[in-house]
C-alpha cells in the first residue's frame, strides 16, 4: 500500500469510528422523530409470502391471543 492510500485508509477509518460512536442522549419526553404519514410499498409477491407466513404462523400457535 503506497503512502497516500495508507493516508487515505486511515483518515476514512478514523471518520468511520466517529460516526459509529454511541451517542449519550437524554430522556426526551416526545420521540425524536415522528412517524406521521408513513406508507409502506410491497411488491404483491413479498406480500403474498406475508400472508402465507402470518397465516402459518397463526395456524401453528394455538395459545396465540389476538384481542
Amino acid at each position: 500500500m503506497n503512502i497516500l492510500n495508507h493516508k487515505i485508509y486511515h483518515r476514512d477509518k478514523q471518520n468511520l469510528e466517529i460516526r459509529l460512536e454511541r451517542k449519550e442522549y437524554e430522556d426526551q419526553a416526545e420521540p425524536i422523530f415522528k412517524g406521521t404519514n408513513i406508507h409502506y410499498e410491497i411488491a404483491d409477491r413479498t406480500r403474498g409470502d406475508v400472508n402465507l407466513f402470518v397465516d402459518n404462523l397463526l395456524s401453528n400457535s394455538s395459545d396465540l391471543r389476538i384481542h
